[in-house]
């Protein structure tokens, strides 16, 4: 079980730390601008940071203090473009990534940075809560399309209705994995019928960059379980007011 948050403020030109607050979202509370770490999913899979010029990017959780603070690298400049991947810190414990950052329940996970533009600047953040490492899932997975037309809100969540290029056939699906794109997109998650986390991962803006390691086909286990008439809704969060969305679903069919 995961959940991808986010955080997002515009900050400015200096060499201090400087909180980016936590995007409320009626699942993980927020309190002094922090997220509040979920006592079900404490253990942190995935930290990105990004911004055009961002220069410093943490987290400072109460339980880490006396380590100092947790620095999140690589940061991204730019989204990943033809045959890039967009820089992010990998804790999933599977291959080349780092074990989970183990935090404690309920304690406040805050985000700092720092950039070096001329003037204020936008800072995004997002993170994935979970309950554990997250496991591959060994299927006979499919990957089908969906689109949609909401006009985002810019730097917060937006709910998008999809619509199949196809109809699935009646029955039982897991969600294995999953990519989102759209003209500013930065990250997205999935409302599932009847599940209270929301999975998500990081998102593109055009069709030639690469995934999270992991993020498609099985690499981060089940998202979650839905029928053919209950279609996940996307949340998106863009840097704009996009107005078309693709997402590409991979599902394994379990019933």
């Amino acid at each position: 079980m995961f959940q991808l948050s986010a955080y997002f403020a515009s900050i400015a030109n200096t060499a201090a730390d400087q909180q980016v607050a936590a995007i409320a979202d009626g699942l993980i509370p927020t309190r002094d601008s922090a997220l509040v770490v979920p006592a079900d999913m404490h253990k942190v899979v995935l930290l990105h940071a990004f911004g055009t010029n961002l220069t410093v990017a943490k987290v400072k959780p109460a339980s880490y203090r006396r380590f100092g603070d947790y620095w999140i690298e690589p940061i991204a400049n730019a989204i990943g473009g033809a045959g890039a991947t967009t820089p992010y810190l990998d804790l999933t414990d599977g291959p080349g990534a780092g074990a989970p950052l183990e935090l404690d329940p309920q304690e406040e996970l805050p985000f700092y940075a720092q950039q070096n533009s001329a003037g204020a600047q936008n800072a995004y953040g997002f993170v994935i809560f979970a309950d554990g490492p997250l496991r591959k899932r060994e299927g006979k997975f499919f990957t089908v399309r969906a689109t949609g037309t909401t006009t985002l809100v810019a730097n917060a969540w937006s709910s998008v209705s999809l619509s199949m290029d196809t109809g699935l056939p009646a029955g039982r699906y897991a969600l294995v994995g999953a990519r989102a794109k759209s003209a500013g997109l930065l990250a997205f998650r999935f409302i599932i019928v009847r599940q209270n986390n929301r999975p998500g991962g990081l998102a593109f803006q055009g069709d030639t960059s690469f995934e999270p390691t992991g993020q498609r086909n099985g690499g981060w286990g089940i998202w979650g379980e839905f029928d053919h008439l209950s279609i996940p809704t996307l949340e998106a969060f863009s840097t704009s007011a996009d107005t078309s969305e693709t997402v590409w679903f991979d599902l394994e069919k379990i019933a």
